[in-house]
């Protein structure tokens, strides 16, 4: 949302936010390789894949512990399938209010290693993210995976039409999409598609002082990527329950999402502005407090 982003002003003091008044729960969608619901459950799971990987046989499955491998993990394949379960742990430390939808977009191969899911796989899950919107109150969707096609040597984001009009249709359903700005230490351009300017594009923060609750510690991570296309700076250093998480625009971008179903008032151009209006001077806001 960057283009919104260059018209508001910004405040060194943090101000609190009032959410809304809902009459059921904010749901938010957590889009990533796979999940463990026996340590974090979500009120509904979905697979979504271009191949036939799911529980039941085909690319798409809605069933109970359809987020859940359905084959055995290699040792080294569990880091990528653990990240979907401390995503979603973040999600619900920072609003434990919200109900979590898990969507899977990864695979386990005969050889226990993990596929990850490509842009195919995220435009098949924001279709059923846009669908199902008002089914179960979603406010807003978590996509912490990336590809680093736009470096240094580019000046122009790859911006895929299809890709940047689902997130306009969220927009305008009240919906945020919160996307990893990435960890190369790139710091003029955000990975695709965080890139895109509609998308909120999360870069990392940390405190100097490990005093979290601190924010006048915070300092932008060594590792983020970052530049004139992030929307904002978010605090990303964890202990979940699938292990720890440290200063990963990952976890910056689950905790925005967790903060932005606390605040939002379900209009996307409010609630956007309404968190701009607490941000720095180097747009860093505080989900913490």
């Amino acid at each position: 949302m960057k283009r919104l982003a260059v018209f508001l002003s910004v405040v060194i003091t943090i101000v609190g936010i009032v959410p809304a008044n809902a009459s059921e729960k904010p749901s938010v969608v957590i889009i990533d390789s796979g999940f463990d619901t026996s340590k974090v459950t979500p009120i509904a799971e979905v697979c979504i894949l271009t191949l036939k990987f799911c529980q039941n046989g085909t690319a798409f499955d809605e069933s109970i512990g359809s987020s859940n491998a359905n084959a055995v993990i290699s040792k080294s394949g569990q880091t990528e399938w653990n990240h979907g379960t401390i995503m979603a742990d973040i999600v619900r430390q920072i609003n434990p209010n919200a109900n979590l939808i898990f969507i899977r977009n990864a695979f386990v191969t005969s050889k226990g290693g993990v596929n990850v899911g490509g842009i195919k796989e995220f435009n098949l899950s924001m279709d059923w993210v846009i669908q199902n919107k008002e089914r179960y109150n979603i406010t807003a969707v978590s996509f912490s995976r990336g590809q680093s096609t736009w470096t240094k040597t580019s000046a122009t984001c790859p911006v895929d039409v299809t890709t940047q009009n689902q997130i306009i249709t969220l927009q305008n359903l009240g919906v945020s999409t919160a996307i990893a700005a990435g960890n190369s230490r790139n710091k003029t351009n955000v990975n695709y598609p965080a890139c895109i300017s509609e998308a909120v594009a999360i870069s990392g923060i940390y405190s100097s002082s490990y005093t979290p609750n601190v924010f006048s510690t915070y300092r932008q991570t060594f590792g983020t990527n970052s530049g004139p296309a992030t929307d904002f700076f978010v605090y990303g250093n964890f202990t979940t329950v699938a292990g720890k998480v440290a200063e990963s625009t990952s976890a910056s971008t689950a905790a925005f999402a967790g903060y932005w179903s606390k605040v939002s008032n379900g209009n996307y151009f409010e609630t956007y502005s309404k968190i701009a209006s607490t941000m720095t001077l180097q747009k860093f806001i505080d989900v913490l407090n």
